[in-house]
């Protein structure tokens, strides 16, 4: 459990500037010296395991799942054309829109598994 105070704002902050650096590393390829790929890859890997641990953390505070979800979703659509334009996707035309969906929908699915999971009266499919 998180304390009172604004650690969890710091864990997305340290998330947030790791998803950054590793992006940026993947967007611009070539242009980045080849000795800091892997470092800046690294920076990145902690972002997902930041982010579902604050998604958990905020499914067990949650006064309203159904918004928690929205917004989940809403900002999973919202980030999507960035996220095509960012890594090509956008070339393979618009029928592939959603064919390589962004980090939020996974978030997404993650946080439903975790619901189901709690609703479930058998867990024998987990």
């Amino acid at each position: 459990m998180l304390t009172k105070g604004n650690d969890a704002y710091k864990l997305k902050i340290i998330a947030i500037i790791g998803m950054a650096i590793q992006h940026s590393v993947i967007v611009l390829g070539d242009i980045v010296p080849v000795g800091f790929h892997f470092p800046m890859q690294l920076a990145g890997g902690l972002t997902f395991p930041i982010m579902a641990f604050l998604l958990v953390e905020g499914y067990r505070y949650t006064s309203n799942i159904k918004k928690y979800l929205l917004r989940l979703l809403g900002f999973g659509v919202i980030a999507q054309v960035p996220h095509m334009l960012a890594f090509g996707v956008m070339d393979m035309g618009f029928g592939f829109m959603f064919a390589q969906l962004n980090v939020m929908f996974t978030l997404l699915y993650g946080l439903l598994m975790v619901l189901l999971h709690d609703r479930m009266k058998t867990r024998w499919l987990f």
